[in-house]
């Protein structure tokens, strides 16, 4: 059970006592009831007396009074004096409480976005927090709240009433209480586990614990009890040498990892172990930097940028920034990603922009050859992307992440008093998990812990999985060097894991080649063999392996191993979701969320922000939840009416419920959803919006609330992490204009910047489901489980391919080679992988994955010594395996309007990249009403540039530079492209783009603009233009394509090419060439295409008509990273249906 689990029961015992002798269970008699029981009266004073210390209520223990603002309104009242009653009954102490303590949150769990990735609970926040907890519990218990809201139907509004407390309150509670599981007293626990609690600590660990002086490196491999020894060295600490316990610093990788640290030290150290300074490197370059910034000109609470906030940022600064390789006009925004992780990456070494930039010039005046020229200019201009932004944040008193470090050893390396200073402060540092320190983090160690005297660290460079942050396990090695004296204790006994899956990854850490202090020796097993299996299986295919998976974990399900207790790893979130998904086809609960902005339930709460904040789109998803079930007829009438008579949405619901050409049931159903969003549009937030919305006016919750299945449970998590979020970007959003349109925007940013990752993550609570656990395997870091699946062991999947280099490092700031440190990780996690498991591992691969063979990875040959032999599958194959369901479901019933046989290419090549975008925006209509992006705004803006150019040149024969920049001039403000943040960017393009343009109009040639050809396909026919046709001095036609972008290697790729070899041989029957210019480098590169390439190319046209005629329009987009970037995105894939 964890901390606030116990809150809650603590508040549901104390609630239990009062309801004896309290008249009802309105909140003023339930007052009036704590008032006699405890002797503590509340009593009401002026908002500004002194004894309210400026707060709202005070707890007084001196006078055994309450103290409270009698001006506060009463049902807030009714909290602030539950929360002070809930101090007395947890803490018994003075605490003066403001509103921001009250309700600061809407979970007591941090936020995995945001700062909150940085700071843990200060002492005082964690004391309110708890407060909050048991105040909400003790007004609103659990089951009493269950059924009101289920069974007597009562909307929050009603139960606010009731009790008489702020309808937000209930909507906390009720987000707790309907979408959580509940929390059983026993679950799944961390590392460390199977080391009996009442054990001492082993020779080993002793040896280590209870040095008495340092510097000292433990050397702990996989479940030799690592955190027990830690925690037994802090004990020894304070319990034994009487050291002050806040004189001691704990500095982990994670808020999880010093939470749970935490919570072990509070169980042997209760009264001292809050005194004990526990939490991330980050959070301790935090603290230190706003208590001595200041002589760094960093104000006392600097502004911290989160990940997403940086790139937000980096988008404002991007018309600054002179960007030549890395320049992308259909989404300039494209780079900024990179360019942070390589700034990151520096500050990770502590390289600051001016050494970078010398660094890069080093590169361009030492390049000798092309390849190494282009790879120094890249370098050159992330340093000017640098620069730019540390200027800014420097000017605007801003830091970000990598800041934290880098800052704080510039201020203790530059200010020896202030070093002197937090030496004093801490005696005795302690470091986890010491691989994953980067270099910065060494270096700010050294400058706390001095000569190390008293250091103490712990780490297994086996498990450094973290180099694509900086992550060097090298400072395992050089820990001897950087603190002379050093030494080191290993940890040999491994109580996790059985014998036989001892030797399995025992087998392959000699041969990593991972540097460390001591050679390796195996592990010594606590425990003795009872049934511990390693299974190795292979199957004929993906659809296969997950089907012989489900079966293991059935079976060990019966053998009763609870499935809380079973996991499956994948190298990858793709890869986890394919494994998920064939799972869930096998019915085996699973607890997984995945990407949560793409799960159905969240797209329909996206849906109905965006319905509300004026886009007819939401419209369309939220008509086909099952309680309106508008049909397609009445849809589309609806989306008709409001564009033929200008009423925007969602006001047109209002406008036409009553419209008699709808069928009854549609009039009924927008009458339904009228009266749920009725007043929802202006003064709520996004959280308020959606809370209304759930828990007061529509049904949308009863069947998940209905419905105990594992597939539920999760859909209620995913809509608990969900409301979570909103809530706190609310706090972010919290007054400004058009909150939920920017709401929408920065989940569509989260998507594109791959940062929604982080919401991933299980809110603990939801750990209470018996289901597999989905991780991958950086998540499993930390735990471990009964029984381990390690799915698709197939070369290129394990280990995973490296992935190219976007932003190099400048020579010489990365030590280790990027290959090799690629190399080195992918071993690592595999051994992590491996080590998870206490009594069963099951590794399996497929011989084919996607329609391709797959050989064994080669990691499988490095433990062969250890593994079994081939497993049989442990019952027949059985005909009609499951697939996983085809997202078709539905197409056959898609109203469409007739659609003709003449096709425009470009309304095809839409259907190509997505058929379920170009339903959207061709059948429904969507397209019409599409805000061109700034790029198609600034291509339609340049091709009639050209035109104008190709005028000019057939009239006059050559066109200078100096009129088409007169024309660019005097034309550009028609392009809508003035006011838009990039249009420095576009504007400076053009010019180079037309001056390039103007090699190709040349004086004599003969040019054309190219007329529409109509290509003949066996389903219909395309009309295709191709950009110029010239006729060359020998009296050959050229087709000419003119690019935006550079020319890549696959150019000839590109589909629209086969057009322009079919139009072309409908042109002449004589030699052609078809040729591609590029107006970003004036670069020119001939398309020759063999006939079944053209054919192949023809054919994919052919096949989209014939699909568009059959009312094929699966949502199967060409490439799913261009789906945040989609109008549609929130919507899909929801359809009308007749």
């Amino acid at each position: 059970m964890n901390l606030w689990e116990s809150i809650r029961q603590l508040a549901r015992k104390k609630r239990t006592e009062i309801d004896l002798l309290a008249k009802g269970e309105n909140a003023e008699d339930l007052l009036a009831a704590i008032a006699v029981v405890t002797n503590i009266p509340c009593v009401g004073l002026p908002a500004d007396d002194p004894l309210l210390y400026g707060a709202e209520a005070v707890l007084d223990p001196e006078s055994e009074r309450i103290w409270y603002n009698r001006e506060v309104d009463p049902p807030l009242l009714i909290v602030y004096k539950i929360h002070e009653y809930a101090h007395y009954w947890i803490e018994g102490q003075i605490v003066a409480c403001n509103h921001p303590d009250l309700a600061a949150r809407l979970s007591e769990e941090k936020s995995p976005l945001g700062v909150d990735r940085v700071e843990s609970y200060s002492p005082k926040e964690r004391r309110e927090a708890q407060a909050n907890v048991y105040a909400r519990e003790f007004l609103l218990p659990a089951e009493r709240l269950r059924n009101w809201f289920i069974q007597e139907r009562w909307s929050a509004s009603k139960i606010a009433q009731y009790v008489g407390v702020p309808e937000s309150l209930v909507f906390h509670q009720l987000t707790d209480v309907l979408l959580l599981p509940t929390i059983p007293e026993k679950q799944n626990s961390k590392e460390d586990n199977t080391q009996p609690a009442g054990r001492q600590l082993d020779p080993s660990q002793e040896k280590a614990a209870y040095v008495t002086k340092g510097p000292l490196l433990v050397e702990a491999g996989p479940g030799t009890g690592k955190t027990r020894t830690l925690v037994g060295r802090v004990q020894f600490l304070i319990a034994q040498q009487k050291v002050d316990p806040r004189q001691i610093l704990v500095l982990t990788f994670s808020n999880k990892a010093a939470e749970e640290m935490r919570t072990r030290l509070a169980q042997v150290l209760p009264v001292e172990a809050p005194s004990v300074w526990m939490g991330t490197f980050h959070a301790f370059g935090l603290e230190t930097l706003r208590k001595y910034g200041y002589v760094l000109g960093l104000p006392p609470s600097p502004k911290l940028l989160d990940p997403v906030s940086a790139l937000l940022l980096m988008e404002q600064l991007l018309p600054k920034l002179e960007l030549s390789h890395y320049q992308n006009l259909y989404d300039p925004t494209l780079p900024l990603r990179d360019f942070l992780q390589a700034i990151s990456r520096a500050k990770d070494e502590l390289v600051d922009p001016i050494k970078y930039q010398q660094m890069a010039e080093q590169m361009v005046q030492t390049a000798s050859n092309d390849e190494e020229r282009e790879r120094a200019e890249k370098v050159l201009e992330v340093a000017g992307v640098y620069q730019v932004y540390q200027v800014h944040l420097d000017q605007e008193q801003l830091i970000d992440f990598g800041d934290l470090i880098a800052k704080t050893v510039q201020l203790l390396t530059e200010h020896p008093d202030i070093r002197q200073d937090l030496r004093n402060i801490f005696r005795h540092i302690l470091v986890d998990e010491y691989q994953d320190v980067n270099r910065a983090c060494a270096l700010l160690l050294k400058q706390v812990a001095g000569e190390g005297e008293g250091l103490w660290v712990v780490g297994d460079a086996r498990q450094s999985i973290y180099r694509f942050r900086g992550a060097a396990p090298q400072n395992i090695t050089w820990f001897s060097s950087d603190f002379p004296g050093a030494s080191t204790v290993p940890l040999r006994r491994n109580y996790r894991t059985q014998p036989p899956l001892v030797k399995t990854f025992s087998a392959l850490a000699p041969q990593m080649g991972i540097q460390t202090t001591i050679p390796f020796e195996e592990w010594e097993t606590h425990r003795e063999i009872e049934g511990g299996e390693v299974i190795m299986q292979t199957e004929e295919d993906l659809d296969a392996e997950g089907e012989i998976i489900a079966r293991e974990i059935q079976q060990r399900f019966k053998q009763g191993i609870a499935y809380r207790d079973q996991a499956v790893l994948c190298r990858s979130h793709t890869n986890l979701a394919r494994i998920a998904a064939l799972l869930e086809q096998h019915d085996i609960p699973i607890l997984y969320i995945g990407d949560l902005f793409e799960r159905s339930e969240i797209s329909d709460l996206l849906s109905i922000l965006e319905l509300v904040a004026g886009d007819a789109r939401g419209f369309i998803r939220v008509a086909t939840f099952p309680e309106y079930n508008m049909s397609a007829d009445d849809v589309q009438l609806l989306l008709a009416l409001p564009e033929k008579e200008h009423v925007p949405f969602p006001q047109a619901i209002t406008r036409f419920k009553g419209e008699p050409s709808l069928s009854e049931q549609g009039r009924n159903a927008l009458e339904q959803i009228d009266r749920h969003l009725q007043g929802l549009s202006y003064g709520h937030g996004n959280w308020a919006l959606l809370a209304h919305y759930l828990f007061n006016r529509s049904g949308y919750l009863v069947s998940l609330l209905a419905n105990t299945n594992q597939a539920a449970i999760q859909q209620r998590i995913a809509i608990y992490q969900f409301l979570r979020f909103a809530y706190e970007q609310d706090r972010t959003l919290a007054g400004s204009q058009d909150a939920k349109q920017r709401f929408l925007d920065y989940v569509r940013r989260l998507e594109i910047f791959g940062e929604e990752k982080q919401l991933r993550q299980i809110p603990d609570a939801g750990q209470a489901m018996d289901a597999v656990r989905m991780l991958t395997i950086h998540a499993s870091k930390g735990l471990e489980f009964r029984a381990v699946y390690l799915p698709m062991l197939g070369k290129g999947i394990v280990p995973s391919r490296m992935q190219p280099q976007t932003c190099f490092p400048p020579q010489g700031m990365v030590e280790q080679d990027p290959k090799d440190a690629h190399n080195e990780e992918e071993l690592c996690l595999f051994f992590v992988a491996l080590s998870r498991a206490r009594d069963v591992l099951c590794l399996s691969r497929a011989r084919r994955y996607n329609n391709r063979g797959s050989n064994p990875s080669d990691y499988l040959e490095l433990i062969g010594s250890a593994l079994p032999h081939q497993s049989p599958s442990a019952a027949p194959r059985q005909k009609g395996r499951v697939e996983i369901a085809d997202q078709r479901a539905g197409v056959a019933e898609i109203m469409v309007i007739s659609s003709p046989e003449v096709f425009e290419v470009e309304a095809l090549d839409l259907y190509l990249r997505c058929p379920r975008r170009y339903y959207y925006e061709m059948v429904l209509g969507f397209g019409r009403h599409s805000e061109e992006t700034a790029f198609l705004r600034f291509h339609s803006y340049l091709r009639e540039l050209l035109d104008w150019v190709q005028d000019q040149h057939s009239q006059i024969g050559e066109v200078e530079f100096p009129a088409v920049y007169h024309q660019l001039e005097s034309t550009w403000s028609t392009t809508d492209l003035v006011d838009h943040p990039f249009e420095p960017i576009y504007r400076k393009t053009a010019e180079r783009m037309i001056s390039r343009a103007l090699q190709v109009y040349s004086k004599g040639r003969r040019i054309t603009k190219g007329e529409t050809v109509q290509i003949h396909l066996q389903n219909g026919i395309v009309l295709f233009s191709p950009d110029h046709l010239e006729i060359s001095e020998g009296g050959q036609p050229i087709l000419r394509r003119m690019r935006t972008g550079r020319i890549s290697s696959t150019e000839s790729n590109h589909r629209v090419y086969g057009l322009y070899h079919a139009a072309a041989q409908q042109l002449t029957s004589e030699p052609y060439l078809v040729e591609v210019f590029s107006l970003t480098d004036g670069k020119t590169e001939s398309i020759d295409l063999p006939e079944k390439k053209i054919a192949a190319h023809r054919d994919a046209y052919d096949q989209a008509i014939y699909d568009i005629l059959t009312n094929q329009f699966p949502p199967e987009p060409e490439d799913l990273r261009n789906c945040p970037r989609c109008p549609n995105y929130f919507i899909c894939p929801a359809i009308p249906t007749k």
